[in-house]
């Protein structure tokens, strides 16, 4: 749940995806008040999960048949599993169980940790990076027992704690930037629900239900699974039931699923769908359900691929409504709505902490493939790799030191002149040339935190700005200081969430 299931989803669903090699048929979901699943009413949290599994045990049930049903349950959700304690017919896994006590302990402190952006009022409620819950909810969640060492579980029951204690937390403890998926563990896994299998059979026909209806505000709406694109990305739509005044593309960061980042894209399309916007949240190629299994972390999502499936997404809703549309993004999702515009413009652009100003890709590979040009290219000068062959002679080395010292000086006051230059030759960062990317009939909002506002600066944000402006252009330009980078603090998420709002009702 939360930022777990935020760093383990790649896990998850290689492990989906093995299982299937394996011959399992396999059911993964969001837990109410988590991803994209609807938010739960009420304190009776843990009441609500033990109601979902139960609700998911059925339906896995009605798929298998006569074949027995296992269970995987991952930290909060092995304890929910737990408290849960109906016996299936097939195994149950409790993967490294954590109770809900313990849960917001862990997160509490790291929300204070990963951000200086201050929490909200403990008295309003427990502010996590990336979720909130209601003194009621935290009372309820603190009585959340985990499966204890010491206690007997019933039979087919197993309690799985990683003896590689950096392997578990690569799976569900690190940033999803840097989060590995265990294939031992994940083998292993299979291997102990192989044993306990019954003889292959014939699945029944699954009947899938596309379609749901939620309440926002008092607002009726309804959400289906939709593909995009000739590549098919998996989507979800979120139509208004009434008349359609805008629509609305969403896209996450990095590579959180389409939820992201960490549920908020969920929760702003409902709102703006009870505002009268058709919202579009799709995948891209090598990210969320359509990742790669055979790769341990999350690509680099600066690909020209990525640019070509957000277009697909724009080019999809001016299929679906003739309305003008927005298009949301943070950090990368806003880099490629910005460079979409060559081939599919949107009307309108929110773009949140935007950081790299360059529409070539090949510049942030640079950045994270060669050490050299992150030391010289960039505004912030990282370490140079000191394994590369070619610089293990002292002599060389030193001589490359002293070059790449005044190269250094030079770059950090580059002059504007040269920065245009190595911009159009795609070796810097330049606002103007990721900005006119744009034609000048798409509104640009972009808004800031602190440290993208004074990269925005360093990289002489204000002169694009005045160019474009100059031309007719329409950009706009917000910095608050309570906006982290992913999305974790609650003011940010709220005032992120205001802004989607303000996008679709605003002229």
């Amino acid at each position: 749940m939360g930022r777990e299931g935020v760093s383990s989803y790649r896990s998850m669903r290689a492990l989906a995806l093995r299982l299937a090699e394996r011959g399992f048929a396999s059911v993964r979901f969001d837990w109410r008040g988590d991803g994209n699943s609807a938010p739960v009413e009420g304190s009776d949290l843990v009441a609500a999960w033990v109601q979902d599994l139960a609700s998911v045990h059925e339906e896995a049930e009605r798929i298998a048949g006569a074949l027995p049903v296992h269970l995987v349950a991952l930290r909060l959700g092995a304890s929910v599993a737990h408290r849960w304690g109906c016996p299936l017919s097939g195994r149950t896994i409790l993967w490294e169980p954590i109770s809900g006590r313990a849960y917001l302990r862990l997160h509490q402190k790291l929300r204070v940790l990963g951000t200086e952006i201050p929490v909200m009022p403990r008295e309003s409620g427990a502010e996590l990076s990336g979720s909130f819950f209601t003194p009621a909810q935290v009372r309820d969640l603190n009585g959340l027992a985990a499966p204890k060492s010491t206690t007997p579980l019933p039979d087919r029951v197993g309690c799985r704690v990683e003896e590689d204690r950096g392997a578990a937390e690569h799976l569900y403890f690190a940033a999803p930037r840097y989060a590995r998926i265990p294939y031992a563990s994940i083998d292993a896994i299979i291997n102990d629900l192989e044993d306990a299998s019954a003889a292959a059979a014939p699945l029944p026909t699954w009947q899938q239900t596309p379609t749901t209806t939620l309440t926002v505000n008092e607002v009726s709406i309804t959400e289906s699974f939709v593909r995009v694109g000739p590549h098919a990305l998996h989507a979800i739509e979120t139509r208004p039931m009434g008349e359609t005044v805008r629509g609305c593309a969403f896209t996450s960061a990095g590579g959180e699923p389409l939820d992201g980042p960490t549920g908020l894209w969920a929760e702003a399309a409902r709102a703006a769908a009870a505002r009268g916007a058709l919202c579009l949240r799709s995948e891209r190629r090598g990210l969320g359900v359509h990742l790669d299994p055979a790769e341990p972390v999350e690509p680099n999502p600066y690909t020209l691929e990525g640019v070509e499936d957000v277009a697909a997404v724009i080019q999809d809703l001016r299929a679906r409504t003739d309305r003008p549309v927005v298009a949301v993004g943070l950090c990368v999702g806003a880099w490629l709505f910005m460079r979409a515009c060559a081939t599919a413009a949107p009307d309108r652009i929110l773009a949140l902490d935007n950081i790299v100003w360059q529409p070539d890709p090949r510049f942030v590979a640079r950045f994270f493939k060669e050490p050299l040009l992150r030391r010289f290219l960039t505004e912030s000068p990282g370490s140079v790799d000191d394994s590369d062959e070619e610089f293990r002679a002292p002599g060389a080395r030193t001589r490359v030191k002293e070059v790449l010292k005044r190269v250094r000086e030079i770059s950090r006051r580059r002059p504007l002149p040269l920065r245009r230059v190595m911009a159009r030759r795609g070796l810097a960062e330049y606002p103007y040339e990721l900005l006119s990317v744009a034609p000048s009939t798409t509104r640009i909002d972009l808004q800031f935190g602190a440290a993208a506002a004074r990269h925005f600066v360093d990289v002489h944000g204000p002169e694009s700005l005045a160019r474009l402006r100059a031309q007719g252009r329409r950009i706009d330009v917000a910095q608050w200081d309570d906006l982290d980078h992913a999305l974790l603090a609650e003011t940010a998420r709220r005032r992120s969430l205001e802004s989607v709002v303000r996008a679709v009702a605003g002229p």
